[in-house]
């Protein structure tokens, strides 16, 4: 899961970045404490375990953050972005998933 401060560098403003974080907590199982992510000025257990059938039912997605490093192994980081992923394969996950359990 994205961390609203990861958001942040991609240039959302911290309250857009806050509201996602917490819409798209939904959509995981639950927290796993070993992995903190810093919110706003809180720093919390990361959510993990994401269910399909709840991003279908939402119709919300987890964000992706991509990032582009130089060829040449020294530059470091020349690109970043983020995208939201697309709902047809959880669609579909979800749909074979209930298909086999009949």
């Amino acid at each position: 899961m994205t961390s609203p401060l990861a958001l942040i560098s991609c240039g959302v403003d911290l309250a857009q970045a806050r509201e996602w974080f917490h819409q798209r907590q939904k959509l995981y199982v639950g927290l796993f404490d070993r992995i903190r992510v810093v919110d706003s000025m809180d720093i919390v257990p990361a959510p993990m375990l994401l269910d399909a059938t709840r991003a279908v039912e939402m119709h919300l997605t987890p964000i992706v953050l991509t990032g582009l490093a130089h060829r040449d192994g020294k530059t470091g980081q020349i690109g970043r972005g983020m995208v939201d992923l697309p709902l047809t394969p959880f669609t579909k996950a979800v749909d074979l998933w209930y298909s086999h359990s009949e």
